[in-house]
């Protein structure tokens, strides 16, 4: 019981790093389960492991949109992005208040704005990831 008294302080700071490493780990865990990375795009830093050498890395922009009220609303968004940017694939769904699109390129929020604001949707959020095959 004395050795616990005089080392109480070395324990809890042990445990405080613990419960960090744990919380870390298990978000890094979570993020590899749902098929998200630390990558940002940038192919010199992984050495080209999320696409085969010589073939162009994808990019999934996922969008949240405030406005779309149906499938009409949908076709809307998808017709602006596809418009505006030179897509592989475009889908939004109005029940989520999503759009995803898959391009060759990273699609930056400022020229993303400037092609739905226009439509009268509004955009909230912008998160963009490479697609592993």
């Amino acid at each position: 019981m004395l050795w616990l008294s005089e080392n109480w302080g070395t324990i809890l700071v042990l445990l405080i790093v613990a419960a960090i490493v744990a919380a870390v780990l298990r978000s890094v865990l979570k993020d590899k389960k749902e098929g998200r990375s630390s990558c940002g795009g940038d192919c010199g830093s992984c050495g080209s492991k999320c696409h085969a050498p010589g073939e162009k890395p994808l990019f999934r922009t996922t969008l949240e949109l405030d406005g779309m009220m149906c499938g009409m609303c949908e076709s809307h968004v998808n017709d602006a992005i596809r418009a505006a940017f030179d897509v592989k694939r475009v889908s939004s769904s109005y029940r989520k208040n999503r759009t995803e699109i898959i391009s060759e390129h990273i699609l930056h929020e400022p020229e993303l704005h400037a092609a739905l604001d226009p439509t009268g949707y509004k955009l909230l959020a912008v998160h963009t990831e490479p697609v592993r095959k």
